[in-house]
């Protein structure tokens, strides 16, 4: 978590292991019985998901979206040390900023 890595425990999101290259199944897939695309399938199994920096930009980009995601809040420091420190750990706040669009089809030929 030092690293802004998902701890080994929740590293399994939508039936995929993402969020640490460190991890033993790390971008493995489970097998589903409903497929990702079909509107029964929520792809959480438990309870809320609580997603690294690293790990929401992963899904993103699995699930087909471009994403640029980053953090904000070191909690408990105080807004102005933690505005500068945020620029030296970007994957370490409480916060996620997620700015995620589907890449536009190319035009056919």
């Amino acid at each position: 978590m030092l690293l802004g890595y998902t701890p080994f425990t929740l590293m399994k999101v939508c039936g995929w292991y993402l969020g640490n290259p460190l991890g033993l199944h790390y971008r493995e897939e489970e097998e589903r019985s409903v497929p990702i695309t079909h509107p029964a399938f929520s792809g959480v199994t438990g309870h809320i998901r609580a997603l690294s920096v690293l790990q929401a930009k992963e899904l993103f980009e699995k699930i087909g979206f471009e994403a640029h995601v980053r953090s904000i809040g070191l909690m408990p420091i105080p807004d102005r040390l933690g505005e500068h420190l945020e620029r030296l750990m970007p994957r370490r706040g409480h916060f996620l900023l997620i700015d995620a669009r589907k890449p536009l089809a190319a035009a056919p030929k």
